[in-house]
């Protein structure tokens, strides 16, 4: 064993060259790249597919020569993507040890690129030529294989609206590498058009058949359709009763290549039941509520036919409210959701002092029909029943501290139309919700006026990095009969962290006081929300909004708005957004109180 006596030093040796060479790397960061020969992509996009990407701020990349391959070869890859066929992307690295920076240039030889010189579908009896002038792909455009994949996905999902649920569609190209030219072929295998045979119901323990059956879109005979499955699926998720839904087509993943013909098949739908008890509480803060809290109790399986009876508590440092709701998805046979509830809301400070447009307490109850119309529109009809235990305002001119206390009898309805891609952090699409209330049902020892309010916004994604958002709200209310203004709970209130950023909440207007005042007409507009990432979860923002609120139509002019913008630092995460939001009054530049700081959870529109 004395002849291997060299290979503990030679090892020890290595080691300790790997130790160093591993500690020196450490050291090394990325300060700049730079792109010699992209005439077709400019920097922005192509360092987007890069991991060594110079080092921002606090943002530090360390330099890997290993990831900086990855890099071209991901680069190389995607020029190919977009039709440069002969591309080739090399890299040159220099090292400054002393500081520990790295340089990294990447040089491009694009060579020329692909057009596609045309494109066909192949013979199938669902689709004919015309349908290439929807495809992303054109004659005399360049070949992007992203496109390609896009339009034969496009074409399954059509195949899938029309019942053929097994259907493929494969791009298929013939490029003359001379001419740098390629011709287009979408290749459809239909398969059978599916028809439902039976329907098999899997999973349940607890619920009745019929709860799940009612839900579907479909009946035996039917031809299936990826839209009914989608909306059947759909309405089984909304019961809030299964915490899994899937149906499946029983046949063979290979019925692609059997003939077109309308075919029989069994589906079955396999579900997995939710825990119907349900406990969720919160706590959180604001800069206005303070600390606030919420608690939601609830059971959604009663008698096994999805009624659902739920606790509601909520307490802030001006609101608290409980409220015991009884829900029903179906009216015997007719899909409406029917809700009852009964309410007690207490609109007073906390153990703060905390300026307040009314104070109050109320009781009552509430009827409620409602259902989705499809996936983006929904309507609701409420009857309420508010009793006034007791109400005060700030004196003003117009209206007395001690104000009548009726109770109100109103009917609510509201029109939804949501296409945002996200309910709780949307980044495109746009919102709209018309409400109306109708009040004085009882007559005239009731409160008696009309309310209308619109409320749209929009979000549009820009490079997909920046978020732009815009909003506008628009109300009306007016007294009728006996009543002679409207009571201050229904009055509209401007001014806050989701309103006019830079006054505090509901101080859009006030008393001589210096009290929150309500008024009858209402305008408020986010005029903009840019917000842009600064690093992983932090994102920041700019902001500016206007509005006002008028006692009545006639005292409405343009020149009262109030103008106010600001910076934001944001916190994004998967579960919800906190916000910092400092806002200023345009007009009041440099005076006091000018200017309000918020706190927030969630968006501000």
């Amino acid at each position: 064993m004395r002849r291997f006596f060299w290979v503990k030093p030679v090892i020890l040796s290595l080691l300790t060259f790997h130790f160093i060479s591993t500690v020196n790397a450490k050291k090394l960061h990325v300060t700049s790249v730079s792109f010699y020969g992209n005439m077709s992509f400019n920097r922005d996009t192509l360092i987007s597919l890069m991991d060594q990407r110079p080092s921002v701020l606090f943002w530090k990349t360390r330099y890997s020569r290993f990831e900086l391959e990855n890099d071209i070869q991901a680069i190389q890859i995607f020029y190919q993507s977009q039709g440069f066929i002969k591309a080739t992307v090399k890299s040159a690295v220099k090292i400054d040890t002393a500081k520990g920076n790295v340089s990294i240039s990447v040089m491009i030889s694009e060579g020329k690129r692909v057009y596609i010189k045309s494109i066909c579908i192949s013979k199938n009896p669902v689709f004919d030529q015309t349908i290439i002038p929807q495809l992303m792909t054109r004659t005399a455009y360049p070949l992007q294989y992203l496109k390609l994949n896009s339009d034969a996905q496009y074409l399954v999902q059509e195949l899938a609206l029309k019942g053929y649920l097994k259907g493929v569609v494969l791009p298929v190209l013939t490029i003359d590498s001379s001419a740098y030219t390629a011709i287009v072929t979408f290749s459809v295998k239909t398969g059978p058009r599916i028809l439902v045979k039976d329907i098999t119901i899997k999973g349940l323990s607890t619920v009745k058949e019929s709860i799940v059956k009612r839900e579907i879109s479909f009946k035996p005979r039917d031809t299936l359709t990826s839209e009914l499955i989608r909306k059947t699926e759909r309405n089984l998720f909304l019961t809030r009763m299964f915490n899994f839904v899937e149906t499946t087509i029983d046949i063979q993943d290979s019925a692609q290549y059997l003939p077109p013909a309308d075919t029989l098949v069994p589906i079955i739908i396999s579900v997995n039941q939710a825990d119907y008890f349900s406990l969720e509480t919160g706590i959180g803060y604001g800069s206005y509520e303070r600390l606030y809290f919420t608690l939601q109790l609830s059971y959604s399986n009663l008698f096994h036919r999805n009624h659902q009876i739920t606790l509601n508590a909520d307490m802030s440092g001006f609101d608290q409210n409980i409220s015991t709701v009884y829900t029903l998805p179906w009216i015997f046979t007719i899909p409406v959701q029917f809700s009852a509830s009964a309410y007690y809301n207490r609109h007073d400070t906390l153990f703060l002092a905390i300026p307040l447009g009314y104070e109050g307490a109320f009781r009552g109850f509430t009827l409620s029909l409602g259902r989705p119309v499809n996936q983006k529109f929904s309507f609701d009809l409420t009857f309420d029943y508010e009793d006034v235990i007791r109400l005060s305002v700030p004196e003003t001119d117009s209206l007395p501290a001690n104000v009548p206390r009726k109770s109100t009898r109103s009917i609510i309805g509201n029109l939804t139309f949501d296409q945002r891609n996200n309910l709780f952090n949307p980044t495109r699409g746009f919102l709209n919700r018309l409400s109306l209330q109708l009040a004085g049902l009882g007559g005239e020892s009731t409160n008696q006026f009309f309310k209308i309010e619109n409320d749209l916004r929009g979000y549009l994604t820009i490079a997909d990095k920046f978020l732009l958002s815009s909003g506008l709200t628009l109300g009306w209310a007016f007294a009728y009969g006996s009543t002679r203004v409207v009571p201050a709970q229904y009055q509209f209130y401007g001014g806050g962290p989701t309103s006019v950023r830079g006054f505090q909440r509901n101080k859009l207007i006030t008393t001589s006081s210096g009290d929150p005042l309500g008024g009858n007409v209402e305008l408020i507009a986010h005029l903009f929300d840019f917000q842009f990432p600064i690093y992983w979860w932090i994102a920041g923002a700019l902001f500016s909004d206007a509005g006002y609120i008028w006692q009545n139509l006639r005292s409405v002019t343009l020149s009262d708005i109030r103008y106010t913008a600001g910076p934001s630092l944001r916190v994004v995460t998967p579960i919800g957004m906190v916000r910092f939001d400092l806002g200023f009054q345009l007009q009041n530049l440099g005076k006091k109180d000018s200017y309000a700081l918020y706190l927030e959870i969630g968006r501000p529109l």
